[in-house]
């Protein structure tokens, strides 16, 4: 299976979760990549199911040459409860405020102002 995202599949998720083969990370560069390259939010779900070779997230963060502040999560797809506990984890991850020296993602390259959470 290929991870590279369609242009119309891309433009449809606002919010992107990768789903990587733990047997073929190479494959999800090429979403990684578009997603990096759009400045847009995303996580990687490490798909775990019997047989998959083990391996840690941060690992498979290094493996991926993933962004610092990108979450990589053990995951099992065919799973409800675990897929549920990915998009909590992405929904997390765009809502968090962003870190220091972050740009904005429209490309432009000022920094982006940091704002106390509303409360």
């Amino acid at each position: 299976m290929d991870c590279a995202p369609s242009e119309r599949a891309a433009a449809a998720a606002p919010v992107p979760v990768v789903l990587a083969d733990a047997r073929r990370l190479t494959g999800c560069f090429p979403a990684i990549d578009y997603f990096e390259r759009r400045r847009l939010p995303f996580v990687v779900a490490l798909n775990r199911f019997e047989g998959a070779e083990a391996r840690r997230p941060e690992d498979v963060a290094v493996a991926l040459d993933l962004d610092p502040g990108v979450p990589v999560l053990d995951c099992d797809a065919r799973r409800r409860e675990s897929s549920r506990r990915v998009l909590v984890a992405l929904m997390e991850h765009v809502l968090s405020p962003p870190g220091p020296g972050a740009t904005r993602p429209d490309g432009d390259d000022q920094q982006v102002e940091r704002r106390e959470p509303l409360t």
